[in-house]
């Protein structure tokens, strides 16, 4: 089923007419076998459909993938021959960006490549359901394959004309719809030379935001963060990145190629971005205002959008030099190297972690930040994180929660550093997603929301922003949910909070790609098919806190009742059918016949806790014939309705007290047959009394009949 709305196509639109179709990247063979494959035709088995208008050929692979690794397939308009179109095949492993694709969509613009459709399909070649998104086939090769490569430098006409007149269009209408594109860099471009010819810049759906940028391409502070924890950027960021990708392209390679990442970042901070990237090597002078607007490392005095309109338009600015950070007069040693900023300590303290607690504890630090640096606010900063740091004692991970601090005191600006990663706070949500989907642990990364490192960092900005007042309100949330081991909460419920596309990550629903509730029961009722190798229950942590996380109608006493007992106990057999109860409810479908015949299996503990031995028969058999029909609501109310439960428990009650009474009455018997002698001195004497009486009536009647028979003779 697609998500993309089709209703904006008339039922009866003609086909356009087929264009010649555009080329394919990669070598010769593989698009000459590619091109064949769709013009032959192809078997119906080599197809997947998306919604009612597009099609993707599954052995007709397009050759596109780049820094994000995802395969493309060619696609085409359902009843065309050529291939128009091509389909990027996404998954978790990274957490596509589902929730940026209806605006992204409605984005019409001709240097931005085309979202047409996108759907959840079952895709024969991993034999898993993935989400395919489908995107007008550029007509035009990537600019760059690799920033390894050396291109002929771009001048200042076809760079202003080609590169950024069209890319500060596209950049508008991302911003009028709130849509922050992450993934702006040379190869994801589309350039052909020509008179008319304009760059296409790609697409940003198969990834976390900024997750395949280059060291280079990125700001100083998001650099500093690992792929996976950079988060949702700012239109300021895309202009950096436009800048250092216009910058690469003026001087016809990457002069950080053999530079590694710290060393990239390092000489940004030592000279500014600007003299970082370009160095010495001349460029076209009309360029060098725009870049270093573009480029400059504070985003408060960096170019806007509207600072380049006019520059565009003709009108020249004042020149920005570039921003360095403020040099100590002596160096501070620590990593075996001198560093001379305090965010180059702040780097050195991630990979010297038990060095950097003995400077900061020795006072070392302190004494070169008020001394040499002369700068007693952030001498300040980093002692209110030292005594933070210290409030929840000394055990534990507490020499990475100080120096974590501690470096955000140094250099508020950066990403929270915690064992090894390294995170905007808005990107912890992606990063937790991407450990999951690598099979990693999250106890690292939700340490970093338990031990309020985020709440730290917010309070070290110095440049407040009103999003800052949601962030502590999150991360309060977020702590609540982890310090909760209950079904519904834990680490699993703060993934999906914080990551709205993340589908559920359940082992048992591993071949699907689940994203609502809706999606979630039909998946459940397929995996109820299984029979005996179907798991013990079909609500595990993971579904439980997807569906705290995106069904908020789904009350939370239900969800706390899952975390009553073992699997199979017949409260959370209860708890769990009237949570799926719910959703049938609402989304349908009426029938789930497997997933009620799954529950049958687990029926037997909620049954036997009737005590009528007829009722439980009877619930059985009911209980059987709900189950053919697929309805939990049904099931539910056999053995949930409280009317049925009222009466069980009164009969049970009443049985209860005659059982009582003759308890009693079989005790006092027991009793009395107990005591022999009583018994029998008693039953003697009635005995006796009884013959007595009987043979003193035998006597008196014998009398009397004598006496009758002898006056009668007379």
């Amino acid at each position: 089923m697609t998500d993309a709305a089709a209703a904006d196509v008339a039922e009866n639109e003609p086909p356009p007419p087929e264009l010649p179709p555009p080329p394919i990247e990669g070598g010769p063979d593989e698009a000459a076998a590619a091109e064949a494959a769709v013009a032959m035709g192809v078997d119906s088995a080599n197809l997947v459909q998306i919604g009612e208008r597009y099609e993707v050929v599954t052995n007709a692979p397009a050759v596109m993938t780049d820094a994000t690794n995802q395969q493309t397939y060619l696609a085409r308009r359902i009843g065309q021959s050529q291939a128009h179109a091509f389909a990027i095949v996404t998954g978790t492993r990274p957490v596509a960006r589902s929730e940026i694709l209806p605006g992204l969509r409605a984005v019409e613009n001709p240097g931005l490549l085309q979202l047409v459709d996108w759907g959840v399909v079952n895709w024969p070649l991993e034999r898993r359901q993935r989400l395919l998104c489908v995107f007008e086939r550029p007509h035009a090769p990537r600019l760059m394959t690799s920033l390894k490569e050396h291109r002929a430098p771009m001048g200042e006409d076809e760079a202003t004309r080609v590169i950024l007149e069209p890319a500060v269009s596209v950049l508008s209408d991302l911003f009028n719809r709130g849509i922050f594109h992450g993934a702006i860099r040379p190869t994801n471009l589309y350039y052909n030379s020509g008179a008319n010819a304009t760059a296409i810049l790609g697409q940003c759906v198969s990834a976390p935001p900024s997750f395949g940028q280059p060291t280079v391409i990125e700001p100083i502070e998001r650099a500093m963060a690992m792929p996976a924890g950079r988060g949702l950027g700012t239109v300021a960021d895309d202009i950096y990145a436009l800048g250092a990708t216009l910058a690469i392209l003026a001087l016809g390679h990457d002069p950080t190629q053999a530079l590694s990442d710290d060393q990239i970042i390092e000489n940004k901070i030592d000279r500014g971005s600007y003299p970082a990237i370009i160095g010495n090597t001349r460029i076209s002078s009309g360029l060098v205002e725009p870049l270093r607007g573009m480029l400059y490392d504070d985003p408060r005095q960096r170019w806007t959008l509207d600072d380049i309109r006019q520059w565009l338009a003709g009108r020249r600015l004042s020149p920005k030099q570039p921003q360095i950070a403020r040099r100590a007069q002596r160096s501070f040693a620590l990593g075996g190297q001198e560093q001379w900023r305090p965010r180059s300590v702040a780097m050195a303290m991630r990979d010297n972690v038990v060095e950097a607690v003995k400077v900061i504890d020795n006072g070392e630090l302190d004494r070169w930040l008020r001394r040499t640096l002369g700068d007693n606010g952030m001498a300040n900063r980093v002692a209110e994180a030292v005594t933070t740091a210290s409030s929840s004692g000394r055990g534990g991970s507490f020499e990475d929660r100080l120096v974590a601090r501690v470096s955000m005191a140094l250099d508020p600006s950066a990403p929270i550093r915690y064992k090894g990663n390294a995170m905007m706070p808005l990107g912890i949500g992606d990063a937790l997603a991407y450990a999951v989907g690598e099979g990693q642990g999250p106890q690292e990364i939700c340490e970093v929301i338990t031990g309020q490192l985020p709440l730290f960092w917010v309070n070290c900005q110095t440049d407040a922003k009103p999003e800052h007042t949601g962030y502590i309100k999150q991360f309060d949330q977020y702590k609540t949910y982890l310090e909760r081991s209950a079904y519904g909460y834990g680490p699993e419920r703060v993934l999906y909070e914080m990551v709205s596309s993340m589908p559920c990550a359940s082992e048992m629903l591993q071949e699907f790609y689940v994203t609502s509730s809706y999606e979630l029961i039909r998946a459940f009722e397929v995996v109820g098919m299984k029979g005996e190798q179907r798991p013990s229950a079909p609500i595990d942590r993971h579904c439980a806190a997807f569906i705290a996380g995106r069904d908020r109608r789904v009350a939370e006493i239900m969800l706390n009742a899952l975390g009553t007992g073992k699997d199979g106990d017949s409260g959370k057999v209860l708890a769990t059918l009237n949570i799926l109860t719910s959703i049938q409810r609402r989304f349908g479908p009426p029938q789930l016949p497997n997933l009620a015949g799954w529950f049958c299996d687990l029926m037997l503990p909620v049954i036997e806790r009737f005590h009528n031995r007829n009722l439980r028969k009877r619930l059985t058999e009911e209980a059987l014939g709900a189950a053919r029909k697929g309805d939990l609501a049904e099931l539910q109310a056999l053995v949930d309705d409280p009317k049925t439960i009222r009466s069980d428990e009164e009969g049970f009650t009443e049985a209860r007290r005659n059982f009582v009474l003759l308890a009693a009455e079989i005790a006092r018997l027991k009793k009395e047959v107990a005591n022999r002698a009583t018994l029998e001195r008693g039953a003697g004497r009635e005995a006796a009394a009884v013959i007595s009486a009987v043979l003193a009536v035998i006597v008196i009647a014998g009398i009397v009949v004598v006496r009758a028979t002898g006056l009668a003779g007379l």
